[in-house]
């Protein structure tokens, strides 16, 4: 497989996209499903699942499959899918309004942009604006960079009277009051 493709409908145990060939401990080979689930002020999340080896028989004395406890990631919130990579394992990723902006939106459409369907090209619109909204500096930032012709970093850096080459200065990292120990008590 040599490109990702999002997975649309694995919603819930019964909707799950199964791998039939999981390694599970050092047992044959089982089956793991994978689905994404919703909840309401909270977001989404990925929920995976694993079928135990035992095998369970029910009342009619016929053999059913156990599976194992679901195990679920954080809960994202913003805008979620699943996909298989390029090896063709599940995986998910996600859009979030409030600290995604600019270059991530714009990845983030060239990525998955043609194989979105109406309904999350329109969810990704929205997620902008509120972005926008959320964070004017970064895309005013964003927006200028996207107008203006490409020059070097070394042209903004102010040497005023800086015995420092430009060049020097741009390796120097910048460290918040945190990391040279003002908030230490």
């Amino acid at each position: 497989m040599n490109k990702r493709i999002i997975l649309r409908g694995y919603t819930s145990p019964e909707t799950a996209y199964v791998v039939n060939d999981y390694a599970y401990a050092l047992r044959p080979r089982r089956k793991i499903r994978y689905w994404l689930e919703f909840k309401r002020n909270y977001g989404y999340r990925l929920v995976t699942q694993t079928a135990n080896p035992k095998v369970a028989v029910n009342a009619d004395g016929k053999a059913v499959e156990v599976w194992n406890k679901p195990k679920a990631s954080t809960y994202a919130p913003g805008f979620c899918i699943m996909y298989l990579d390029e090896q063709g394992h599940p995986q998910w990723t996600r859009l979030y309004c409030y600290s995604d902006a600019g270059k991530n939106i714009a990845d983030f459409r060239a990525e998955w942009g043609s194989q979105f369907n109406a309904g999350e090209r329109n969810s990704v619109e929205v997620l902008e604006k509120v972005s926008r909204k959320l964070n004017p500096n970064c895309w005013s930032e964003w927006d200028a960079k996207q107008s203006a012709p490409v020059r070097s970093q070394v042209a903004h850096i102010p040497l005023g009277r800086s015995t420092r080459s430009p060049i020097s200065q741009l390796q120097q990292p910048r460290s918040c009051g945190w990391c040279r120990g003002v908030g230490e008590g």
